[in-house]
């Protein structure tokens, strides 16, 4: 793609604005240039913050307007789950390159809908496992694949933050207290994340026992347990938690391997999350790495500088591919992967068994 990228964004909320300024740093830079073209939502009031966010050619309450401009190149879809389906479908049926924030749809049948039309499509699709980029888990991920501490063994990743619809968070979200907007709770609409980077650093899921509760008396679940199978032999625990402590946002991951261990928490999509840090244990009297150097070092081998938030590389990375042809490193496929292992947690929490990832994908 020569030119410029014209940028369309539907859904002006938190991470709507998120993703708009953090675009708005990569216009005209490192050989990216954009233009903010259009943007929407039916909140006057969310619209006006945007406008004070990133000076896009028109604002508008509807998305047919952004999908309709022949200007706009490549959408970012940031609104609520239920929502993804039919917009995603008429992003992709007007030639747009898409970027949906996570998850992609309520559940895994719509998923796989969305995950053939893209393919279908041509287009380069993304999904929003902004995850993925942070410094912490990329520097693990490295760190694992270079074998040094070998062959791992297991895993405990906890996740916990303030339920999303409560007076305790001020960016409110009521329809994802409903099952039938969202799919579900903790699980789908926090931890998909966490569940994306197992399978991104212990590969493919094989099977998935579950339990899950609601201590808070809404219809999704706050609580949730798994204990996950890959295929590559590692064996996990996940729990994710949605409760009432205001501020209160951090992951907990500790990796058993070999010859070593590593202990690391991370916030959630703020660049210097306070929870940020890393332990590694090798048995050799090594000094441990230093997580402000990790952050840093990171930082710097991309030109990027603060204030930041950690979607600014997953647009990057969906701007690269847009512009040079190739297909996203987080596609839908990717959401689909993330979606199966969820779906069959829900599977067995709901029956008590263990449940094959693979019979989701053929039932």
């Amino acid at each position: 793609m020569s030119g410029t990228t014209g940028i369309g964004l539907i859904g002006c909320g938190l991470m709507g604005r998120i993703h708009a300024w953090e675009l708005s740093q990569h216009a005209d830079k490192d050989g990216v240039p954009i233009v903010p073209v259009a943007a929407c939502d039916p909140s006057t009031d969310a619209r006006q913050k945007m406008a004070e966010t990133w000076d896009f050619a028109s604002l508008n309450e509807g998305a047919d307007a952004v999908l309709e401009d022949p200007e706009v190149d490549a959408v970012w879809i940031c609104t609520p789950t239920f929502t993804h389906r039919d917009l995603v479908a008429a992003a992709l049926a007007s030639g747009k390159h898409v970027y949906c924030e996570k998850p992609l749809a309520p559940t895994f049948a719509t998923v796989r809908e969305l995950q053939d039309l893209a393919a279908e499509s041509g287009l380069v699709c993304q999904v929003g496992f902004e995850s993925r980029w942070q410094a912490i888990p990329r520097f693990i991920r490295l760190l694992l694949d270079s074998g040094e501490l070998g062959s791992v063994m297991g895993y405990v990743q906890r996740s916990d933050e303030v339920f999303p619809e409560t007076s305790f968070n001020p960016n409110v979200s009521e329809w994802r207290a409903s099952v039938e907007q969202t799919g579900g709770g903790a699980l789908i609409e926090h931890s998909i994340h966490e569940v994306d980077l197992l399978c991104w650093m212990f590969g493919p899921a094989t099977h998935v026992a579950a339990a899950t509760r609601s201590v808070l008396g809404r219809e999704v679940e706050d609580t949730a347990a798994l204990t996950i199978t890959h295929e590559s032999g590692v064996v996990g625990t996940l729990m994710t938690i949605w409760n009432r402590m205001e501020g209160r946002d951090e992951n907990r991951f500790e990796i058993f391997s070999e010859n070593g261990t590593v202990e690391a928490t991370w916030g959630g999509v703020v660049l210097d999350a306070p929870q940020n840090g890393i332990r590694v244990h090798r048995g050799d009297g090594k000094a441990a790495p230093d997580s402000p150097l990790i952050t840093a070092d990171y930082l710097a081998a991309r030109g990027l500088h603060k204030p930041f938030f950690w979607a600014r590389v997953a647009d990057a990375a969906f701007l690269q591919a847009v512009r040079s042809g190739s297909e996203s490193p987080c596609g839908f496929d990717a959401g689909l992967a993330a979606h199966a292992v969820v779906e069959a947690a829900y599977r067995s929490a709901a029956t008590g068994e263990t449940v094959a990832v693979a019979d989701v994908h053929t039932t």
